[in-house]
């Protein structure tokens, strides 16, 4: 499956959102933007920037909804390098979110919040 189809099949009409137990407290914040780092958990726990949620991309489109119900939430997405990041700004704009900034990489992200990195 290319790229292109694999992104259409994320953001497609089939997806729907799976509810989580607890909201994110970054989400819980009007007006904050919502901090998520799309790697794999195993990433996510060996250090993420401080305040972010972990949201990995293949669970992006499914989940979004149980962090950010407004389409004009404020969603910053990270990752390694920016690559699945990107990916995921382009999901998040298919599902009609308008406020997605792609922060590329860890310590990007961690330079651009000025939040530090945290091991989980």
């Amino acid at each position: 499956m290319g790229i292109k189809s694999w992104l259409n099949n994320l953001a497609g009409g089939g997806a729907t959102a799976v509810p989580t137990p607890h909201a994110a407290p970054s989400a819980t914040r009007a007006g904050q933007p919502v901090l998520i780092d799309v790697r794999s958990a195993g990433e996510f726990h060996g250090g993420a920037v401080d305040g972010a949620v972990n949201l990995p991309l293949d669970e992006l489109a499914a989940r979004i909804t149980s962090l950010a119900q407004d389409p004009d939430t404020e969603l910053q997405l990270y990752c390694a390098s920016g690559a699945r990041s990107g990916i995921g700004a382009q999901i998040l704009g298919r599902l009609g979110y308008r406020r997605v900034v792609n922060l590329g990489g860890v310590r990007q992200a961690a330079a651009a919040t000025g939040n530090r990195i945290v091991s989980r």
